[in-house]
């Protein structure tokens, strides 16, 4: 009796055991399985390197420059699978110490993206710095769903210098037959808090209703910090709209129509002091650049 019991007990432990085995997931698990079946986005991808480099070695003045920028991994290997971000392969931002020169450029506009460049894992844009001294250069790319962004500070010599910043925090302002109005959400900035930024597009008597989408986006914004060592690039939306993500929309872009008369952005100013802010919108074919200052406080 005794021992018959014994097996008994044995086999509804070894059951026991069974299910346990059988049916217990370990964290591990029950991450990859939420991620199988409710994550599609992919994994995050890690940041690749950039490096730039000129062709002349030396940046002179009024002198055409090609810059280059190989993105590699962290295995020394070409990154291959860049994708197309607003319409384009590689964002190149260059701004001056001054913050009086501005550049947005792009490989594709010297050209369509070969697929050796796709192989190297490298583009080249070319620019002819109209002043000597230190500029940003600033290279914006996504692999994957993933955003990324790198910073140079590079020297150009030549006999024309940099002046001092004009500083400006006129919040209405003309450029060219446009007057446009800049608020702010809250009135006072404060850094490290979201900022709306409303811009009112007129032109004479009239607001602006038909503004185009400029590589899908109804505005193209980059926000530098005085000292240059603070950049952010950022895209406007159409009110009513969500604040922009880094997601398939961010890195695809949307072309909307029926854009303007006001356009917002959001931008969190990572510290406090001056930033300049210049922004790009496309209207009936022409592309016109708003130049801004905002403070933002501690």
């Amino acid at each position: 009796m005794k021992k018959h019991l014994l097996v008994a007990i044995s086999i509804i432990i070894s059951f026991l055991f069974f299910l346990l085995h059988h049916t217990t997931v370990s964290a591990d698990d029950r991450s990859r399985g939420r991620a199988h079946h409710f994550n599609t986005s992919p994994l995050p991808v890690e940041k690749p390197s950039v490096t730039l480099s000129f062709q002349p070695q030396e940046i002179q003045t009024d002198i055409p420059i090609t810059l280059s920028f190989s993105i590699t991994d962290k295995n020394g290997e070409p990154v291959r699978n860049l994708s197309v971000s607003h319409e384009r392969i590689l964002h190149v931002v260059i701004i001056s110490k001054d913050l009086s020169v501005f550049a947005h450029l792009h490989p594709e506009d010297f050209g369509p993206i070969s697929e050796s460049d796709r192989e190297s894992g490298g583009y080249d844009v070319r620019y002819v710095f109209p002043k000597a001294g230190e500029y940003l250069v600033a290279a914006d790319y996504a692999v994957g769903n993933d955003h990324f962004s790198d910073q140079f500070i590079i020297v150009a010599a030549g006999d024309s210098g940099m002046d001092q910043i004009p500083f400006d925090f006129m919040k209405e302002k003309y450029f060219g037959p446009y007057r446009v109005l800049l608020q702010t959400e809250p009135e006072q900035v404060k850094a490290g808090q979201k900022t709306k930024l409303i811009f009112t597009i007129s032109r004479g008597d009239k607001k602006v209703k038909d503004i185009e989408p400029y590589l899908a986006a109804p505005m193209h914004l980059a926000v530098v910090h005085s000292d240059l060592k603070k950049f952010i690039h950022a895209h406007g939306v159409k009110p009513g709209n969500k604040p922009e993500e880094h997601g398939i929309s961010h890195i695809h872009g949307m072309v909307q129509d029926s854009l303007g008369p006001e356009i917002f952005a959001y931008i969190r100013f990572p510290s406090s002091g001056v930033y300049k802010i210049f922004g790009e919108m496309k209207h009936e074919g022409k592309i016109i650049l708003l130049e801004f200052m905002i403070k933002a406080e501690k």
